[in-house]
């Protein structure tokens, strides 16, 4: 059971604004919100994926000026959709069909992620590398990269210039985030992160990314895989 409010503490337990009960113990989120979360707005989706939503401006180590935030299981990390500034999220909801919503208090646009459907036409797993360029002009934040037919996911808490690439190597043996602006960015990588398992299984992948300009580019490479000698054309 997930429990959450305006309070510091549950059941003997300092917990900020939100907790888990698992029928003997509260345990905190992280290190929780800095504002009270509305119950309207507390809800997992199909994924697992709990969304929360209120008068919060920090879900732990991350800022969330738009009073949303995800728990996945391990790390607080930005919504995959994002509202306008002033919007806020305030409500949140799960149908039998899959599909999930969210409501805010006011009105605006949102950010939603980019979507395409890659193929790999190999027959074993491939491990991808994400290249990023950054946006025409000033920065943007990058949030999150997901392969939805595999359920792998990287979460970011990254700012990327104009005129800055970064490449991600999700190859298991040889890891690298790298940008030429700012060396090494593995910190920027979330907890609950897939970026040791990221993989384009055999066949269509349907792959999203989201950032917060619409300038921003990702373009994924891979070497097709073959899962024995009898399979390579």
């Amino acid at each position: 059971m997930y429990a959450g409010g305006a309070f510091t503490a549950i059941g003997g337990v300092t917990a900020a604004k939100i907790a888990y009960y698992n029928g003997v113990t509260w345990f905190p989120l992280g290190s929780g919100l800095n504002g009270s979360v509305n119950l309207r707005a507390l809800s997992f989706d199909q994924r697992g994926l709990l969304y929360v939503g209120g008068d919060f401006t920090t879900a732990g180590g991350i800022t969330t000026p738009t009073g949303g935030a995800i728990w996945n299981g391990a790390a607080w990390v930005y919504e995959d959709i994002i509202p306008a500034a002033t919007a806020h999220m305030y409500g949140a909801l799960a149908v039998p069909n899959g599909q999930f919503y969210i409501g805010t208090i006011n009105g605006g646009t949102a950010i939603g992620p980019g979507t395409t459907t890659i193929t790999n036409t190999g027959t074993a797993r491939a491990y991808p590398t994400l290249t990023i360029k950054g946006p025409s002009s000033g920065t943007s934040r990058i949030y999150q990269l997901t392969n939805a037919t595999t359920g792998r996911a990287i979460y970011l808490n990254l700012t990327i210039s104009a005129g800055e690439t970064v490449t991600m190597v999700l190859q298991p043996d040889r890891l690298s985030f790298v940008s030429d602006f700012q060396g090494n960015i593995a910190s920027s990588v979330l907890g609950g992160s897939n970026e040791a398992d990221f993989f384009l299984q055999p066949g269509a992948n349907s792959i999203a990314f989201l950032s917060a300009s619409s300038t921003v580019t990702a373009t994924m490479s891979w070497r097709p895989a073959f899962a024995s000698l009898d399979d390579v054309p």
